[in-house]
């Protein structure tokens, strides 16, 4: 099985990755981090179809997702851990947006994070993992 690690940030920009290998692709998502402060759009598209808003005028807070990611509990009570997805908040709520953290992509579908802005950073490591 072939893999390809992704390992960065993007800020007013996007990463893509495009499962050009014949075959069904696994993503696992191992960190990823969002923040809006301006309330410019987050974007995670995943295949032909899905996609979620991550960071909008509405959530302008830090967000961050994981694979058996530990975080600490803030003072404001402002994290939470769900199974082996962690979400924080920053307003103190613990209601991040639901991100599937494992997932496939038929050949020639995609996986795209987007940041619209400078005041919106990515950061982020997943793995791409082709299926034999």
């Amino acid at each position: 099985m072939a893999s390809t690690v992704y390992s960065g940030n993007v800020t007013n920009g996007n990463i893509t990755h495009t499962n050009s290998s014949g075959k069904n692709e696994r993503v696992l998502i191992y960190y990823l981090f969002t923040q809006s402060s301006a309330g410019n759009n987050i974007t995670m598209e995943v295949g032909p179809s899905l996609s979620w808003n991550l960071n909008s005028a509405s959530n302008t807070s830090q967000q961050v997702w994981g694979i058996n990611l530990g975080i600490n509990v803030y003072t404001s009570n402002a994290s939470s851990m769900t199974n082996h997805m962690s979400v924080k908040s920053g307003n103190g709520s613990a209601i991040g947006i639901h991100i599937p953290l494992e997932f496939y992509l038929a050949n020639g579908h995609v996986f795209k994070l987007t940041s619209t802005a400078g005041s919106a950073p990515i950061d982020y490591n997943f793995i791409v993992i082709t299926e034999d």
